[in-house]
C-alpha cells in the first residue's frame, strides 16, 4: 500500500486516524507541497514530509489537552506509535 493511500481504519498504537490530508496538490489556501497530515480522532495529529536537503523524512507532532504535561505525554505516545510502525518497514 502506498503511503498516500492510507485507509482511515489505520491505528498508530491507540491513536485512530480520522482524516488524512495530502498537500501534494495543495489544500484549501495552502500551496502544493510534498507533505501528509494524519489527524487522529482525539484531535492530535502528525505530519510527515521529506527533507529538502537530506535523504530523510521529517515528522511533526501535535496534541492539546487541558494540561501541558498530558499534552507532552500524548505527543510522546503518538511519536512512539508512529516510530514503531516506521521501524517495522523493511
Amino acid at each position: 500500500m502506498a503511503t498516500r493511500q492510507v485507509p482511515l481504519s489505520i491505528f498508530f498504537g491507540d491513536f485512530k486516524v480520522a482524516e488524512t490530508i495530502d498537500y501534494i496538490h495543495g489544500y484549501r489556501d495552502i500551496p502544493a507541497q510534498n507533505a501528509l497530515i494524519f489527524r487522529m480522532t482525539d484531535g492530535s495529529w502528525f505530519a510527515m514530509r521529506p527533507s529538502g536537503t537530506e535523504p530523510k523524512l521529517k515528522f511533526y507532532y501535535y496534541a492539546k489537552t487541558d494540561r501541558r504535561d498530558l499534552s507532552k505525554a500524548k505527543v510522546a505516545d503518538l511519536s512512539a506509535a508512529v516510530g514503531k510502525l516506521i521501524d517495522s518497514v523493511q
